[in-house]
């Protein structure tokens, strides 16, 4: 509830709100790492990558790609998990590790086990390989 609440707040001070989320994911790796795929890694990572820096927020991507590999060690098959890790190289400028980890997402979409879901994360992959294209140019 807290991360909704953060995201929909605009131009007031959400980062007490962020720090909440942190401190509820951290909770969550400890209490149950294999959660709907490596769930609470999977969001550290993501807040760690696109949060603003310190003071401003608790972005850090360095700790974004550390909470992504876990997901990715709990859940390598899992499509998002590679996609989020992928985004989080980009922002720790790690370009071609990015590149090798959207290969094997894009590997992993195609598998008809993830038919039902693919739809919605072709658009996240997009995103990432676009952000991805961007910096290297």
């Amino acid at each position: 509830m807290q991360g909704f609440s953060a995201q929909a707040q605009r131009g007031g001070d959400v980062k007490p709100l962020v720090l909440q989320v942190v401190q509820e994911a951290e909770l969550a790796t400890k209490l149950d790492p294999k959660f709907d795929y490596a769930g609470p890694h999977r969001l550290l990572g993501t807040i760690f990558a696109r949060a603003p820096a310190p003071p401003v927020a608790v972005g850090d991507p360095e700790k974004a790609v550390q909470h992504l590999q876990n997901a990715v060690g709990i859940a390598a098959d899992f499509p998002p998990n590679q996609v989020c890790l992928a985004e989080a190289q980009i922002a720790d400028e790690r370009y071609q590790d990015a590149e090798a980890t959207l290969q094997t997402a894009q590997k992993l979409l195609a598998n008809p086990k993830w038919e039902k879901k693919r739809d919605v994360w072709k658009e996240s992959f997009s995103k990432v390989q676009r952000k991805l294209r961007a910096k290297q140019n």
